[in-house]
């Protein structure tokens, strides 16, 4: 599969300069489903080469949750190379370059419509650490275990290197591993409300054939199967030693602390359908998030808002959507000002 996304992005009012900045991104993925070159062995390969290009608009509007989800420094790495291995028809295990926020902490409904990067992953998530989990725009060395409990329920959990790539060198693809860097992790439960009456006779075939691991859709952004309604609670935490925000030594030094940690919850549901097409549809969809504040510049995120897909008549597959997201500054986090 190939993808190119491209944002084109104007600041008419505010921020730091009225300048138009166009930013993209080319995807090119790679899956083998091993079970059609092996009997018996029910895995997938999975590599993902990803070039980024263009000028970013956030440093013209001046903000903190980035305006374009795939604004990212120039160059061309290889993003993701992992291996699933699927076991006992409920379980499957991955490990290899591994984008976390691909399965955990993501909303099909927010994810494949808006830009904004706060209505992928939470902001409180994305920079949290020294360098946030591993996702775009680094990737770090990680192994997911998932397990599907019942029809509706799964539980997911990874466990990857404290610092993706490399901080002090954005250019192409870094695997650095040494203890300063820690362990990151996370677990999450997830509640899927599934609508197989739904789904065309094809498409459940097609879907049927494949293990229950999302699917691409944008970087960093991802939703299993089709689903009606979704509720999941995450935990993350990592081992990396990091500043203290206001806190400081006899020497005036940064007290370091051992790791830090946050949650978050999620839910969305399609709460109308149009009658005689169940496709055209209205969806809510609301996440809250919480992070260490000492070491965590937000201490706090909210999101929420609502999408409409068939809006317009003759159009069923357009959305149409309405959303709000915000961050909250942590109480030990004192913006530095700029001299004048």
């Amino acid at each position: 599969e190939t993808v190119n996304t491209v944002d084109v992005l104007s600041n008419v009012s505010g921020g730091i300069s009225k300048k138009t900045a166009a930013v993209g991104d080319l995807d090119l993925l790679l899956t083998i489903d091993m079970k059609k070159l092996i009997d018996d062995w029910k895995g997938t390969l999975f590599v993902y080469g990803l070039g980024t290009y263009g000028d970013d608009p956030s440093k013209h509007v001046g903000d903190i949750q980035a305006v374009s989800s795939i604004a990212a420094p120039n160059t061309w790495k290889l993003f993701e190379a992992w291996y699933q291995q699927n076991l006992f028809e409920r379980f499957s295990l991955l490990a290899g370059l591994y984008d976390m926020t691909s399965e955990f902490d993501v909303m099909v409904s927010s994810s494949e419509l808006f830009v904004n990067s706060s209505f992928g992953t939470g902001a409180e998530f994305a920079v949290s650490g020294k360098s946030g989990p591993s996702t775009f725009p680094a990737t770090a060395l990680g192994v997911r275990g998932q397990g599907i409990l019942s029809d509706h329920l799964m539980v997911r959990a990874v466990l990857a290197d404290g610092v993706p790539g490399n901080p002090k060198d954005t250019d192409g693809t870094h695997i650095v591993i040494n203890e300063d860097e820690g362990l990151f992790g996370a677990l999450e439960l997830a509640f899927y409300q599934f609508r197989p009456a739904d789904i065309p006779d094809t498409k459940r075939e097609i879907l049927a054939g494949k293990p229950r691991r999302l699917t691409f859709r944008r970087v960093g952004r991802s939703a299993p199967l089709e689903y009606e309604a979704k509720v999941a609670l995450g935990f993350w935490g990592y081992t990396t030693s990091l500043d203290h925000l206001s806190k400081v030594d006899t020497s005036g030094a940064p007290v370091s602390r051992d790791g830090t940690f946050g949650l978050y919850g999620l839910a969305e549901y399609d709460v109308y359908h149009e009658r005689g097409d169940t496709a055209q549809e209205l969806t809510l969809f609301g996440r809250a998030g919480y992070a260490d504040p000492r070491v965590n510049r937000f201490s706090q995120y909210y999101g929420g808002g609502m999408v409409y897909t068939g809006l317009f008549p003759g159009r069923k597959f357009d959305q149409t959507g309405l959303g709000a997201a915000a961050a909250v500054n942590g109480k030990y986090f004192k913006p530095r000002t700029r001299a004048l």
